[in-house]
């Protein structure tokens, strides 16, 4: 069963992060935080990560699992009784420069298990790099529904705004019930200094402590549906 919840983070780098969105916009560098190879095709949406690879990301060290994600190996298989949260998004949710271990779906993995260690919880991280709403809801129709999600949280970047949120009414719901919840982070970072929250003084990526602002506010909203 699927919870029927879809949570996108409407806003949380619409005025704080837009290196991303310039450099999307000129096509100067659109995977430059990513090295050469670390791409192949794919027939439905272009382009997907390389499985089993190993590279740097703005000087830090990433792998992709047998799938092709930025994520420990995970079975399509879900155990009874487990809770299982699917992160689709791009490049903000990958992480470019950040450790494994700082992305936000991984911290919410580890918080969540930290206060309910009697659970089994899994939160994967599905995101590709330059995905736009209409990859990301392919990759969920095509991929992310065989793994049997119990919420799905859809990063949505303001240069992403060429698709509203019809779009995911229309194609998302075919694969979850329900309707959406929006969560608008975007008065989180009002009145704070933008860089501060950059993974490098030169890329607008969001750093750790960006992250932690994502991973609390999603913790904050399952403790509030009282969904684990």
């Amino acid at each position: 069963m699927y919870s029927g919840f879809l949570i996108s983070t409407a806003s949380i780098f619409f005025c704080l992060f837009a290196l991303e969105g310039w450099l999307r916009v000129t096509h100067l560098g659109v995977r430059r935080y990513l090295p050469p190879g670390a791409y192949q095709s794919h027939p439905t949406r272009r382009y997907t990560l390389k499985p089993n690879f190993t590279g740097l990301s703005l000087g830090v060290p990433f792998q992709t699992n047998s799938k092709g994600f930025r994520d420990l190996e995970r079975s399509y298989e879900k155990k009874r009784g487990m809770f299982r949260i699917l992160c689709i998004g791009d490049s903000v949710t990958f992480g470019p420069g950040l450790p494994f271990e700082q992305t936000y779906p991984q911290m919410l993995e580890k918080r969540l298990r930290s206060r309910f260690p009697k659970k089994h919880i899994e939160v994967l991280n599905m995101s590709v790099p330059s995905y736009n709403t209409v990859y990301e809801a392919q990759l969920l129709e095509e991929e992310g529904i065989r793994y049997h999600p119990d919420l799905v949280v859809i990063g949505y970047v303001y240069n992403d705004s060429g698709y509203n949120f019809e779009f995911y009414h229309q194609q998302v719901g075919k694969a979850l019930a329900g309707e959406p919840y929006v969560l608008d982070l975007l008065d989180f970072f009002l009145g704070k200094k933008a860089s501060d929250f950059w993974v490098t003084s030169f890329d607008g990526h969001p750093n750790e402590k960006a992250n932690r602002v994502v991973r609390d506010v999603l913790e904050h909203f399952l403790l509030e549906h009282q969904l684990l």
